[in-house]
């Protein structure tokens, strides 16, 4: 095809027709064209064009490309824990709403979510209440909502790390959890308080990361059975004072850096 034939195809295009083209540039655009009214997937890849500072076709990635990588890397960090089904079906939109409360404790959901986005630093929530009231739910769709907004959100089921957290004693990796915990933008563990939590795990697993993410300001969000006076008599492992102490100081650090509420 003759370049006066390429030009006059770009001249009737939408997207080309204003672009003032030396005569080097017409195959390029032509070309570009081309792969563009193809649809073809390159890989994941469309082709895009620039005009400035110079001509230019260059490669951007779909939608559905940028949604794979991300949940790829959300999935690196969840593996970890064995908790990546958690998140997947859940949404805000089908949280209940039945009860003032409710509507009550999602709107301080959808506070935190709009805080966060806007300057980084939000309280996180402490949400208790009986069985089967919806908890697990809850935060499974607090994490696919920050998810979607490209943050990496760790959603952790206790029991799992407990297990996890041991499993680790012998394999090496010990600090390589604990610091994917400390480090993440968003983390949650579900059902805080379900399985028995020794001296050491509330001493040298449990409070390094909450230190660190209040030193931080990294959200943390946590869902119970018990109460945040409840969860300190069950972090209270031991009947000793001490023990009793470090507990309280545990949970006063949840307390400073989570709303609490009540779910049910």
């Amino acid at each position: 095809m003759k370049i006066k034939e390429m030009k006059e195809i770009i001249k009737a295009d939408k997207e080309t027709k204003d672009i003032e083209l030396a005569d080097r540039d017409v195959i390029k655009v032509f070309q570009y064209l081309k792969d563009r009214d193809s649809n073809r997937n390159y890989d994941g890849y469309i082709p895009r064009l620039r005009t400035t500072p110079y001509i230019e076709i260059f490669y951007e990635a779909t939608q559905k490309t940028l949604n794979e990588k991300h949940n790829n890397k959300i999935k690196e960090h969840m593996k970890l824990f064995d908790c990546e089904t958690y998140i997947q079906d859940a949404s805000l939109e089908r949280v209940k709403k039945d009860s003032k409360h409710r509507i009550d404790i999602l709107n301080l959901v959808n506070l935190f979510i709009s805080d966060y986005k806007e300057k980084g630093i939000a309280k996180g929530l402490y949400i208790y209440g009986p069985y089967n009231s919806g908890k697990s739910y809850l935060l499974s769709a607090i994490a696919k909502e920050l998810s979607r907004s490209n943050y990496e959100v760790i959603f952790a089921y206790m029991p799992d790390i407990s297990r996890g957290i041991k499993q680790s004693i012998d394999e090496g990796t010990l600090e390589k959890r604990i610091n994917v915990l400390k480090q993440t933008n968003i983390l949650i563990l579900d059902d805080f308080g379900a399985e028995y939590i020794s001296d050491w795990f509330r001493d040298d697993v449990l409070m390094p990361i909450i230190q660190y993410r209040q030193s931080a300001r990294l959200p943390i969000f946590v869902s119970s059975n018990y109460s945040i006076s409840e969860i300190t008599e069950v972090l209270a492992s031991t009947n000793n004072r001490s023990s009793s102490v470090k507990a309280a100081r545990l949970t006063n650090r949840l307390i400073d850096m989570m709303n609490i509420v009540k779910l049910y």
